[in-house]
């Protein structure tokens, strides 16, 4: 194996933009960089098509960088929505009161209003 056959590829967060990423591909000794959204529809066709690695490897290397980057994006857009959301976790009791009595309005009085 020689410089040549190996592919480095890191995902790095983008300075004050929380939802993208920077995505580094070194391909035998050429580097390639874009920029991703971890919220568009396909962040990973996006970027295979900016990087354009058919021209480096053949289909089979190529579908397991997608299944690595598409874990990888998955995993950022969680973390990214979970950090969205913790600052009103406190408020869910209260939600769950106001769904009870809802419920409760609504076995006691149905769909009256």
């Amino acid at each position: 194996m020689t410089a040549k056959d190996i592919i480095y590829i890191k995902l790095l967060p983008v300075h004050n933009e929380p939802t993208r990423r920077l995505l580094i591909c070194q391909v035998g000794g050429q580097e390639q960089v874009c920029e991703i959204s971890i919220v568009d529809a396909n962040p990973v066709e996006v970027a295979l098509t900016k990087l354009n690695l058919g021209a480096y490897t053949n289909d089979h290397l190529i579908d397991v960088i997608a299944t690595w980057l598409n874990d990888k994006v998955r995993q950022e857009l969680i973390d990214y929505l979970e950090a969205v959301v913790a600052p009103n976790r406190h408020l869910r009791p209260i939600y769950n009161t106001i769904e009870l009595m809802q419920k409760q309005y609504k076995a006691e009085f149905g769909d009256e209003t």
